[in-house]
C-alpha cells in the first residue's frame, strides 16, 4: 500500500501574501503587547478613606433600609464609627445631610457650617449648623459655607428620591486642604 502525498505548490504571489500575513501579524502582536504594561499610580490616604467611605455608606443604607431600622440612628452609627476608624490615618471631618421624608444634616467640623436652603434658587433661610438639624423636605437645593466667607460653597440639588445623601469629606494634613463633595 502506497500513500500519495499531494505536494502544494505556491506560486510567488502566494508567498508573498502569506508573508505579509505573518508579518501583519506580528505587528499587531506587538502593537498590543506594549499597551498592555499597567502603570500604578499610587492613592492618597485621602483618595481611599473618601471612596472607601462612599461604598461602605451605601452599604449602611441599603442594609438600615432591607431591615427597615432607623435609617438616621444606623447611618449616625455608621458615621461614628467610620470617624474613629479614619481618624488613626488622616484627620478627617465629614458633613452629612441624609434626606428621607425630612433633611436630616449633621456635620462634625471643628468650627460652625453656614447652610442657605434654597427653592427654586431663591433663598429660603441660612442658618449655622452646630451639631445636627432637621428641616423639612420642602426645599429643591440647599449649599455649605464652610470658611464662612461666601467663596467655598458647596451646592447640593434634592432629586426627590425616596432617599438621597449628600455628603463633604474634609481633610487637613501637612498644610493641604482637600475637599470631596458627593451628591447622589
Amino acid at each position: 500500500m502506497r500513500i500519495k502525498f499531494k505536494i502544494i505548490k505556491f506560486n510567488k504571489r502566494a508567498q508573498f501574501f502569506i508573508f505579509a500575513a505573518v508579518v501583519l501579524c506580528l505587528l499587531i502582536y506587538a502593537l498590543f503587547a506594549m499597551r498592555t504594561e499597567s502603570y500604578y499610580v499610587e492613592s492618597s490616604n485621602f483618595e481611599i478613606m473618601h471612596k472607601n467611605f462612599i461604598l461602605e455608606a451605601e452599604e449602611v443604607i441599603n442594609n438600615a433600609v432591607y431591615e427597615e431600622k432607623n435609617l438616621t440612628y444606623e447611618f449616625e452609627d455608621f458615621v461614628r464609627t467610620y470617624l474613629d476608624f479614619a481618624s488613626k490615618e488622616l484627620n478627617v471631618s465629614i458633613f452629612f445631610a441624609l434626606i428621607q421624608d425630612n433633611i436630616y444634616l449633621k456635620g462634625n467640623f471643628p468650627w460652625n457650617l453656614t447652610i442657605t436652603t434654597y427653592l427654586y434658587n431663591k433663598t429660603q433661610e441660612s442658618f449655622v449648623l452646630f451639631n445636627n438639624l432637621t428641616i423639612p423636605k420642602n426645599i429643591t437645593s440647599f449649599s455649605i459655607d464652610i470658611n464662612n466667607d461666601g467663596k467655598n460653597d458647596y451646592w447640593f440639588t434634592i432629586k426627590n428620591n425616596p432617599i438621597e445623601l449628600k455628603l463633604l469629606f474634609y481633610s487637613a494634613e501637612n498644610n493641604k486642604i482637600q475637599i470631596y463633595a458627593y451628591d447622589r
